[in-house]
């Protein structure tokens, strides 16, 4: 599997009127490459039980994943450590899976790009190890998949009633 990085691109944003910001933008996912041990815990609590009504699926799994790793204490010192540590020890070549997740999170993932952290000395790391490392440290959290199906709903929650927030204002103009 080609595991060369990608630059990251906006997907197909959902079409629906309700989708539309009040600046004409649409709520879009980006795409990235997570390893396949994290896209495994992914997995498994896409298939857990109590992944239902509604059941979210990986987009919003992954954006949970990185609201909550990104929420915690010390999360920009426990991400660095985790790709310092332990992914850069990890085959280059490793095969990954193709993901998406939601925009409001790559602007977060951005962020910890830019950051000083992740300038020259130190190595250059891409959207796909922040991605892989928030899974990663969201799972070793206690009930990780209550608080990730938590997240997902607040998520969700906050992209429709910026949607609608942006729906009425449009409205309300002249």
């Amino acid at each position: 599997m080609d595991t060369l990085h990608l630059e990251p691109r906006a997907t197909a944003p959902d079409r629906s009127p309700a989708a539309e910001h009040a600046d004409g933008m649409q709520h879009t996912t980006v795409d990235a490459r997570i390893w396949l041990t994290e896209f495994e815990q992914l997995a498994q609590v896409y298939g857990d039980s109590n992944n239902s009504s509604p059941r979210f699926r990986f987009p919003d799994l992954i954006s949970a994943c990185i609201s909550v790793t990104l929420a915690s204490a010390n999360a920009e010192q426990r991400i660095f450590e985790f790709l310092h540590a332990h992914l850069i020890l990890r085959a280059p070549g490793k095969s990954r899976r193709h993901v998406s997740f939601w925009h409001d999170q790559y602007e977060l993932l951005q962020r910890l790009q830019r950051s000083e952290r992740n300038r020259h000395p130190h190595p250059n790391f891409q959207l796909d190890h922040f991605t892989t490392a928030c899974i990663h440290l969201a799972m070793q959290e206690q009930d990780a998949s209550q608080k990730i199906f938590s997240q997902a709903r607040s998520n969700t929650a906050t992209r429709a009633l910026t949607i609608n927030c942006n729906s009425v204002q449009r409205h309300d103009l002249p």
